[in-house]
């Protein structure tokens, strides 16, 4: 696992933080905070029945405003297996297309928005 600190981690969330600010605000909230929660899944310890012990948003989002700033981001500790922090995210789009889920499916359009995949 690599941790936010760590610079490929930190690349590529930095990268993929400004691909889900669709509207540019500066805050991942709404329907971008879903596509970006399921982003960070690999990173989430799981429980006995495969469920996410926590999500990564809720951790994030520090002054309780359902948005995540990339400030907020940043003072996160987030943690990544260290083979899905290309900057160019094709691993974590293959990673999202693998689980054939509606929230995945949104989390790669939009990392593949752009072309950069």
């Amino acid at each position: 696992m690599t941790a936010i600190n760590g610079n490929p981690l930190t690349s590529m969330l930095n990268g993929a933080f400004g691909k889900f600010d669709r509207n540019g605000d500066g805050k991942i909230n709404g329907d971008e905070v879903s596509a970006f929660d399921e982003m960070l899944r690999p990173g989430v310890p799981t429980d006995g029945m495969g469920r996410p012990k926590f999500n990564y948003s809720d951790r994030m989002d520090q002054d309780g405003d359902s948005a995540v700033t990339r400030e907020e981001m940043s003072s996160a500790t987030v943690l990544m297996p260290a083979n899905l922090t290309d900057t160019n995210f094709s691993r974590m789009v293959s990673y999202l297309q693998d689980q054939n889920t509606k929230e995945a499916f949104l989390a790669a359009s939009i990392l593949m928005d752009n072309g950069d995949v």
